[in-house]
């Protein structure tokens, strides 16, 4: 089978014989012999091993198994697509795989969202062409290995994916007729794709942006130079789940909304909406009175006995060992609560030896009513991440979420929507994860009536059609521009070799807090310039009040005007933007729309810490042009004195019991041990000693006392 660009051959015995380049005739299949093909029954594995074609259709057999499926198959200028139309089960099959192949190339680059490898004369791409679908990427050594396979749990009938091998250089204009031909997402912004339309490369204010406020927000975006104004979750909708819209901030509901909106694109702005993607708030409608059966579960035990409305014990047949026993946070399995019935009830502790159960419970929690059940009932574990329950994505919940939040889009007229914490999914099935965490989205996409621009914390290969731009995360407030270079510069480079735009926000402007100081300019200039040297975008969070207060604003919202328009109009050549990409190197923008612009080194050097006679004096050494000392003074809070009683004590050396838990990744230890030296009352100090036999610098560990 061929296109006017490649051919795929694969042999009478199932395995994969060639991908040839038709400019040359080179095969970029590996050595290794693959099959095109495998099913997955009762845990193993079954190969193909005999493949026929017939017309547009492959019938493929998987040996001793005894399975057979039958594949459509259409031959276009660019691509190859597999269609699943029929399995034929002599056993229950878990998964088919439906194509693969294992691609060498010398100097290969990976983008693995995006299910591509390539160097510098040949892109191959394995793109699903639907939620029934994984479409796949593995690197194996110098190799990469590209599949497509469906499962029993979305069903076999229909799953299909396309394979595409093309110059580089002409990968993008393949996947957008892939996306026009196949039916897959093909967003505009003004009326350009958005994976090459400017509107994707605009820098956005990420505020709390309401009714009351909207004018003056709408004036600092245009001062900024940005493009979009996006308003928080928690600012827009009452709570997560439902998202009625919050009367408090938008008294007139979406009507509102929708005159804030307005506002804005008379101004010249596009307005967004942040989102926490498939997550319900304990306070939601859905939760309570009658909690909503569509709420996703994780565990699940049987109820031991008859209990009445009031009781703290509840009794349970098996050992709810797999409920979670301790506090987590973020991304970590986590939640007190069950549902039995109608009724959730928020549990204190477990007993995991008879009697069996759940102890010290809140009866009626959430809103619900406290009611008796009998015996035999389920108690099921709610999922929850975040603090929020889970929609469960194999009810039609999913829909209603994703039809809510194009009803705000459409009806708002919005140009804007960030899907927040959708790797939270990842709950309701890690081996779904690429069918459970855009899944939302993708419904929600195909109901807007207009152009919007997307991001969010998901991925999947699906899901990078919808996409608009992608990397930006939380902020930080300490050492903000040491965590932009290991963390979201890494990552950018990753994205854009995804094709997608890169956000280096959400970068933060904050107030002056006891345990963080104030955002200053040079932070601000700082992300600036690497947006512009690494031909990235940024956007700034913040809340009106934080910028009502900052001292520096003036100063800080110069400092981003400028540095937009001169990003936006493309100003300093290459040589510069390289000398900004190098690793820490920082900068001082200087001059004048008259006189020119330029960038000349700059350096910050760390806090120096005044605390007695010895530290009063330190040495400043400049390694750049002669100029004028420049500092910053501040004010520092420190501790009480030691021994005070309003101190409070965290943990001691003889009190083992406030030691909770001990957490570390993968090949991270830690441990807690008494030291030989005193405290100043003679007690003995305790030692936090942490190491890692990693290889990478992702490793952590962590002690929780409890408080």
């Amino acid at each position: 089978m061929a296109t006017k660009r490649f051919r795929l051959g694969i042999d009478a015995d199932g395995v994969c014989a060639e991908l040839v380049d038709l400019r040359d005739g080179r095969n970029y299949l590996a050595r290794t012999r693959v099959p095109f093909a495998s099913v997955t029954c009762g845990g193993e594995s079954f190969d193909a091993t005999a493949v026929r074609r017939d017309g547009d259709r492959l019938q493929v057999r998987f040996g001793e198994s005894g399975v057979s499926a039958t594949l459509r198959v259409r031959e276009k200028p660019d691509w190859i697509t597999f269609q699943v139309v029929e399995l034929h089960e002599a056993r229950p099959v878990e998964w088919l795989t439906f194509l693969q192949l294992r691609v060498r190339l010398s100097r290969r680059r990976i983008a693995a969202q995006l299910r591509r490898v390539r160097n510098e004369r040949w892109a191959v791409s394995c793109q699903e062409l639907n939620l029934k679908t994984h479409a796949g990427l593995e690197p194996i050594r110098g190799d990469a290995r590209l599949f497509a396979r469906c499962c029993r749990r979305f069903g076999f009938q229909g799953a299909a994916a396309a394979l595409l091998a093309v110059p580089p250089e002409e990968f993008l204009d393949v996947i957008e007729s892939l996306e026009l031909a196949e039916g897959l997402p093909h967003p505009t912004l003004d009326g350009v794709w958005a994976k090459r339309s400017p509107a994707a490369r605009t820098s956005y204010l990420f505020i709390d942006m309401t009714e009351q406020n909207a004018d003056e927000v709408i004036r600092i975006a245009k001062e900024l130079g940005f493009g979009y104004v996006m308003t928080y979750v928690n600012c827009w909708a009452k709570t997560k789940g439902s998202y009625e819209i919050d009367l408090e901030h938008y008294p007139h509901g979406l009507q509102g909304l929708k005159e804030v909106a307005e506002k804005a694109h008379a101004a010249g702005l596009k307005v967004g909406i942040h989102c926490l993607n498939g997550f319900i708030q304990k306070s939601d409608p859905l939760v309570a009175p009658i909690p909503d059966r569509r709420m996703a579960t994780d565990g699940q035990v049987t109820l031991g006995a008859d209990i009445d409305a009031d009781a703290a014990f509840i009794p349970t047949r098996e050992p709810p060992s797999d409920f979670p026993d301790d506090i987590a946070y973020n991304w970590q399995r986590q939640g007190f609560d069950v549902r039995i019935d109608d009724e959730i009830i928020t549990y204190r502790a477990l007993s995991t030896e008879r009697p069996f159960g759940l102890l010290r419970c809140i009866r009626g929690a959430r809103g619900t009513r406290k009611s008796p059940h009998k015996k035999g009932a389920i108690v099921w574990h709610l999922t929850q991440r975040f603090q929020c329950y889970l929609v469960d994505c194999d009810t039609d919940l999913a829909q209603q979420v994703a039809a809510r939040y194009a009803e705000v889009i459409n009806a708002c007229q919005l140009d804007m929507i960030y899907f927040d914490g959708g790797f939270s999914n990842i709950a309701l099935g890690e081996p779904y994860r690429w069918r459970y965490v855009p899944q939302i989205a993708l419904q929600s996409a195909a109901l807007w009536n207009r152009e919007v621009r997307v991001g969010g914390a998901v991925t999947g290969s699906l899901y990078w059609h919808l996409q608009s731009f992608s990397t930006c995360n939380d902020y930080v407030a300490m050492a903000p521009k040491r965590f932009l270079e290991v963390n979201k510069l890494r990552k950018g480079r990753a994205v854009l070799e995804n094709d997608l735009p890169t956000d280096l926000g959400w970068w933060g402007l904050h107030a002056w807090r006891p345990h963080h100081r104030a955002t200053t300019p040079d932070q601000i200039e700082y992300v600036c310039q690497k947006a512009l040297g690494h031909g990235a975008f940024w956007s700034l969070e913040t809340h009106l009040d934080t910028i009502r207060k900052c001292g520096r604003w003036p100063e800080i919202k110069r400092t981003i005007a400028t540095y937009e328009r001169l990003r936006r109009t493309d100003y300093f050549d290459e040589s510069v933007k390289r000398a900004i990409r190098e690793p820490g190197a920082e900068f001082k923008l200087v001059g004048s729309d008259e006189e020119g612009w330029r960038l000349v080194p700059a350096r910050y050097d760390p806090p120096h810490d005044v605390r007695d006679e010895a530290t009063r004096t330190w040495t400043v050494e400049n390694d750049l042009p002669d100029q004028p000392l420049r500092f910053r003074l501040y004010a520092l809070p420190t501790l009480d004195r030691y021994g005070s009683a309003r101190n409070r004590v965290l943990v001691r050396h003889d009190d083992p019991s406030r030691y909770v838990r001990s957490y570390a990744h993968s090949g991270c230890r830690s441990r807690l041990l008494p030291s030989d030296r005193r405290t100043p009352d003679g007690e003995c100090c305790l030692v936090f000693e942490a190491a890692s036999a990693r290889a990478d610098a992702r490793g952590w560990v962590a002690h929780r006392a409890n408080l």
